[in-house]
């Protein structure tokens, strides 16, 4: 069993969506060259509306938290994971919605729009992309992502760790904790240096029982994980190899400054 088959029943408990995250993404997509392009002067605000007929791609969606939140706010979605039961979560999750995203089972680095649908931007956060493990396949994924635009421009915006801070602190990430159902849920997590200049990604899942008295043992499933420490050097080269020379940096999720101390490395590509 893999880090994502254990963790998928947890996941929301685990990495539960945030409004200020959503307002974030919401935010940036509204001021996509491709919205000003479209004769659209909407603007996405908390509880808003998206530009007529804008559509976004969520890639590597975990059980669709994001895509959900941003259908409610009126865009358009396909969204796709690796994990089938992640995107089993994720549909049924999504039902009852008027226009729920369209999830889909599908490598973030194998999309194409003529099963997808174009899109008009990309959003690919949860350190997801250092997982394609290296700089070809990185590569060859934004420029699938570019290629699959609507207009042939719009915004494309990645979240991953500040690996130098990290690993300059010791590698250790915050323990992430929440109760469900009764139980007690708690994700280990930590950065080692690997071969090759990867980086060695160290979980722990511990799910235990919030009443001593319970019969059910706890349970515990570790893995590891082998990634790419993408650098924001790395991230700027790739995207301006396609024409994305207009790049806004972030220190996290909601808009936060850069500093060499944030614990993200955020950049929201826009290509006029």
């Amino acid at each position: 069993m893999n880090l994502y088959e254990a963790l998928f029943p947890f996941y929301d408990t685990v990495f539960p969506v945030k409004a200020p995250v959503v307002d974030f993404l919401a935010g940036q997509f509204s001021a996509s060259p491709a919205v000003a392009g479209s004769g659209s002067g909407e603007s996405v605000t908390d509880g808003g509306s998206a530009p007529g007929g804008l559509r976004l791609l969520d890639a590597a969606c975990g059980t669709g938290g994001h895509a959900l939140a941003l259908a409610k706010r009126g865009f358009s979605l396909s969204a796709i994971d690796l994990q089938a039961e992640m995107i089993a979560v994720a549909r049924q999750k999504a039902e009852g919605l008027a226009s729920p995203p369209r999830f889909a089972v599908m490598d973030m680095s194998a999309v194409y729009p003529e099963t997808l649908g174009r899109w008009d931007g990309v959003y690919c956060i949860g350190n997801s992309l250092p997982h394609l493990g290296d700089m070809t396949a990185i590569r060859r994924t934004l420029a699938r992502w570019a290629a699959g635009m609507r207009t042939g421009r719009g915004t494309i915006v990645i979240q991953v760790v500040n690996f130098a801070h990290v690993l300059a602190k010791g590698g250790q990430l915050p323990t992430l904790e929440g109760t469900q159902a009764g139980r007690g849920v708690r994700f280990e997590r930590r950065y080692e240096p690997g071969e090759e200049g990867r980086i060695r990604f160290l979980t722990r899942l511990i799910v235990r029982e919030a009443d001593e008295a319970a019969e059910r043992a706890d349970e515990e499933w570790t893995a590891e994980t082998q990634l790419l420490p993408l650098s924001p050097l790395d991230l700027s080269g790739a995207l301006s190899e396609l024409g994305y020379d207009d790049l806004r940096w972030f220190g996290d999720l909601t808009g936060k400054e850069r500093r060499a101390d944030s614990p993200a490395v955020v950049v929201v590509a826009h290509k006029a």
